[in-house]
């Protein structure tokens, strides 16, 4: 994928979080809070169409081929494509399985796409992470993370 692509993968995907955020706040009755994250959202939609076409602009106007292909296929290949695909599908699984759980199993699978092939880096690691944001959040702070089915 070229770097081009990615950008504008990127870029699209913080401008579809954005707007899942300003549909939220619409909601709130604090006029000022509406206001305000109304002129961020449509000032960042404005960047983000400019850097859109220019992006495209410059990817349309180079020939990709030379360095590997362009093309669909060779997004689905990028190891890039596979950790975004793996963290659209974490954050799907925190509401079912719980903070914990799909943590557990969602960095063991960033691991695994990120070369990591002996049980022990992948899990340890992954283990001790979980276990620190346990203690500083759970109880330290006193903050709840998500559960879900099974924690």
């Amino acid at each position: 994928m070229s770097q081009s692509m990615g950008r504008s993968l990127l870029v699209g995907f913080i401008w579809v979080l954005g707007l899942l955020y300003f549909l939220e706040v619409r909601r709130y009755t604090e006029p000022s809070e509406t206001m305000t994250i109304t002129a961020v959202f449509w000032c960042f939609t404005l960047l983000a169409g400019i850097e859109l076409v220019r992006l495209f602009r410059s990817h349309r106007g180079r020939a990709d081929k030379a360095a590997g292909g362009a093309g669909f296929s060779s997004i689905l290949r990028d190891k890039r494509t596979h950790l975004a695909l793996l963290i659209i599908l974490y954050l799907v699984l925190i509401p079912l399985l719980g903070f914990y759980a799909a943590s557990f199993l969602s960095f063991a699978a960033f691991g695994y796409a990120l070369g990591a092939r002996k049980l022990a880096h992948i899990v340890l690691p992954n283990l001790l992470v979980l276990v620190f944001i346990y203690i500083v959040f759970t109880v330290l702070l006193k903050i709840m993370l998500p559960s879900g089915l099974l924690f």
